[in-house]
C-alpha cells in the first residue's frame, strides 16, 4: 500500500513484454483500438395478461460496435424465447425498440434492434411471430399508441389476439 506523496518503489516498475504465439496472428498489445461507442440493448417479454415483464423475460447486453448489434440482439431474443413456458406456442408480438438518447437515435441503432429483433423471433420455433405492423394495428385497434407502450408497457394488460409483446430500448455511450 502507498499513501498519498510516497513515492513508488522500482521494483513495482516492471516493464511488460508482448509476447507472440507462433501460428496464432499478430499480438495484440496495449496499441488496441478501444470501442468509440458502446450500445446497451434492453428488450422485455411483457405478459398481456398482467402487463409485466417480470424475471428472465428481461434480458440487456452491451455491443462494442454498431456491426455486433445485431448479432447481441439475436441472442437476446433467443434468451427470451428459452424463457417462454414449455409445452404450448404462444403468440407474441414487437412493439418496436426506443432509442434512449440522441446518439443511439443519430446512429438509427434502434432500427438495427428492430430488424434483428424481428429476424430473430421469426425464426424461433416456440412462438408464433406477429410482425411489428401487425402488433402495431392491434395496438391502435385497442386505443394504446405503440410510443406509450414502449416506455410504459403496463396498458398492454388484458390485449386480445397476443400472449406476449416485445418491448425493448437502445442506449448509446461515446468513449
Amino acid at each position: 500500500m502507498r499513501l498519498e506523496g510516497q513515492e513508488v518503489p522500482a521494483e513495482v516498475r516492471v516493464p511488460t513484454y508482448l509476447g507472440r504465439i507462433p501460428d496464432r496472428g499478430p499480438a495484440v498489445g496495449p496499441a488496441a483500438a478501444i470501442p468509440r461507442t458502446l450500445y446497451r440493448i434492453s428488450l422485455s417479454l411483457v405478459d398481456t395478461k398482467t402487463g409485466l415483464a417480470e424475471g428472465r423475460a428481461r434480458v440487456s447486453g452491451v455491443s462494442q460496435s454498431r456491426q455486433t448489434v445485431g448479432v447481441l440482439t439475436a441472442a437476446l431474443a433467443r434468451q427470451m424465447v428459452e424463457a417462454l413456458p414449455a409445452g404450448r406456442t404462444v403468440r407474441v408480438g414487437a412493439v418496436g425498440v426506443l432509442a434512449t438518447d440522441a446518439d443511439a437515435a443519430k446512429d438509427a441503432a434502434d432500427a438495427v434492434v428492430m430488424e434483428a429483433l424481428a429476424a430473430a423471433l421469426g425464426k424461433a420455433d416456440k412462438i408464433v411471430f406477429i410482425s411489428p405492423e401487425a402488433t402495431r394495428q392491434m395496438l391502435d385497434a385497442a386505443g394504446l399508441k405503440p410510443a406509450d407502450i414502449l416506455r410504459d408497457p403496463r396498458p398492454v394488460k388484458g390485449l386480445a389476439g397476443l400472449e406476449y409483446i416485445v418491448v425493448g430500448s437502445v442506449t448509446a455511450f461515446r468513449t
